[in-house]
């Protein structure tokens, strides 16, 4: 029998390795002219390929349809994803939990995985530029000069996210035919564009250990970690993250607290301390003990406090105010990425119509969908890669 993949991603490598495991002639079709164009990108090139930790704390993590994961993940763990690649060859090693391969290339990584797929015959066809795909008595996939005909069709496209990559939405187009919804897609993973006029005097500036606080029509959320400062723009893997987990709701205000690890309280009572200990200490000097001077120089020019002021003039009401900016910065929200500039695709193939055991459609008998081009999606830190091959392995 014959099984035809559509896309030499992650997922779709996994699934031509699964199927060829179990006897089928498998043929993987890339529009691009070489595989993995998106995974030799991930992780600046390192490829964090899975986050090594438990199922229920990876279950966690994962932002859309966690419980529609649970088989899968349970199926082929990030600990049995490791130990894959390490029968593949790639020693790996792991910093906070994000694996690696020890050679910090993931060429390696997509080399495993055509190798395996070389050693288990499956074959690969590219710049092949799929069409459209319909059933009759088998699948056949139509591209620009020539119809292909199968028995079982896996469709690991990706999502619509790096365009340049090949990622072009046509996994959507397909489930469409089939009669499958699509829900409706959106940016993840991705920075968030602000109004402020600030930003260009912070371009380029990293705060680590802020929390992002977002306030929206459904919820107040914060995430803590590292927030990168751009010309118009908050980037930083604690913004993606928030971004996957707002980007379906009214976004009403966005805060940074730079000093989460201090009450209000306690913060007025260090700042009173270190005023009455430097009484002739300009204020823009002695707010540096708490914050970046790049940080404490915009909040006095936002709240229009003399820099040169000494700590002895400063009021109980401009004290009062510093300290709401240290702990509840706004920030104006515009609008977040789009698509071409996001990390991964929020929604897809709605997964209702999905079987979670083994990734079969349950319109359509023998079709699949595996990875990015379904409805689910994580933060960041290898999470995305370790779907991608859960629900690729499980195909059957």
């Amino acid at each position: 029998m014959k099984v035809i993949v559509i896309g030499a991603g992650p997922s779709g490598l996994m699934s031509a390795i699964s199927f060829a495991s179990q006897g089928y002639e498998v043929l993987v079709l890339e529009q691009n002219k070489s595989a993995g164009h998106k995974l030799l990108l991930t992780g600046h090139g390192k490829c964090n390929f899975t986050h090594l930790t438990s199922v229920d704390e990876f279950l966690k993590c994962v932002v859309r349809n966690n419980a529609f994961l649970k088989t899968a993940l349970y199926t082929f763990s990030s600990q049995k994803c490791v130990e894959f690649f390490q029968d593949l060859g790639v020693d790996s090693y792991v910093v906070e939990e994000r694996v690696y391969p020890k050679s910090n290339k993931a060429k390696d990584i997509l080399d495993a995985l055509l190798n395996k797929c070389e050693e288990l015959g499956v074959k690969f066809l590219y710049n092949a530029k799929v069409i459209k795909c319909f059933n009759e008595e088998r699948f056949v996939v139509s591209l620009e000069h020539n119809e292909l005909e199968c028995d079982k069709l896996v469709v690991a496209t990706g999502g619509k996210s790096y365009p340049q990559t090949g990622s072009n939405g046509i996994g959507y187009k397909i489930a469409t035919e089939f009669g499958h919804t699509i829900v409706p897609i959106r940016s993840a993973l991705c920075d968030i564009y602000l109004k402020d006029d600030f930003l260009k005097k912070l371009d380029g500036f990293t705060f680590e250990g802020a929390t992002l606080i977002s306030m929206t029509n459904n919820a107040k959320r914060k995430l803590t970690g590292t927030v990168i400062f751009k010309d118009n723009r908050i980037s930083g893997n604690v913004v993606r993250n928030m971004s996957s987990l707002i980007n379906r709701e009214e976004v009403k205000e966005l805060e940074l607290d730079f000093k989460n690890n201090v009450s209000e309280e306690e913060l007025d009572h260090l700042l009173v301390q270190k005023f009455s200990a430097n009484p002739n200490r300009e204020i823009s000097r002695t707010l540096t003990a708490f914050v970046p001077f790049i940080i404490s120089d915009t909040i006095l020019s936002i709240l229009k406090i003399n820099k040169d002021l000494l700590c002895n003039a400063i009021t109980k009401e401009m004290r009062k105010e510093m300290i709401r900016y240290l702990k509840h910065f706004p920030l104006h929200f515009l609008k977040f990425a789009p698509l071409e500039e996001a990390i991964v695709t929020s929604g897809g193939v709605d997964v209702k119509d999905i079987n979670p055991k083994n990734m079969e459609s349950k319109i359509v008998k023998d079709l699949y969908f595996v990875g990015e081009v379904l409805d689910v999606d994580a933060f960041v830190g290898g999470y995305s890669l370790q779907i991608a091959f859960a629900t690729s392995y499980i195909v059957k």
